[in-house]
C-alpha cells in the first residue's frame, strides 16, 4: 500500500515508539492529575521530554506550547496573531476546507 495522507496522521519514528510503549501499557496516567503517583510521573515525563525538546532545537521549555492536535494548534497562532497589539485588521478569510 502507498499512503499518501500524511496530512492526517504520519508513521511515528520507531525510536518514538519505542519510548511511548511503556506509557500507553502499564505506565499510563493523567499528567493533569497530580493527586496520584501515576499521573505525577507522567507530569515528570512530560516535563522531561519538554527539556529535551528545547535543548535539542535550542529553546526553553517554558516558551514551548503543547496543544491537542493541528486545529487547536491553528487557532492559538491564529488568535495570537490577531490579539496582538499591533495588529490593526481584525479579520480572518479562510474557507471550511482549509483544514
Amino acid at each position: 500500500m502507498i499512503y499518501l495522507d500524511h496530512h492526517a496522521t504520519t508513521p511515528a519514528d520507531p525510536q518514538v515508539v519505542a519510548a511511548m510503549i511503556p506509557w500507553m501499557t502499564t505506565d499510563f496516567g493523567n499528567p493533569h492529575s497530580h493527586t496520584h503517583s501515576a499521573g505525577r510521573r507522567a507530569a515528570q515525563a512530560c516535563d522531561e521530554a519538554l527539556e529535551l525538546l528545547a535543548a535539542r532545537t535550542g529553546g526553553r521549555a517554558d516558551s514551548l506550547v503543547v496543544t491537542s492536535g493541528a486545529t487547536e494548534s491553528n487557532n492559538l497562532a491564529i488568535l495570537g496573531v490577531m490579539l496582538h497589539p499591533r495588529q490593526r485588521r481584525r479579520h480572518i478569510v479562510t474557507a471550511s476546507t482549509e483544514h
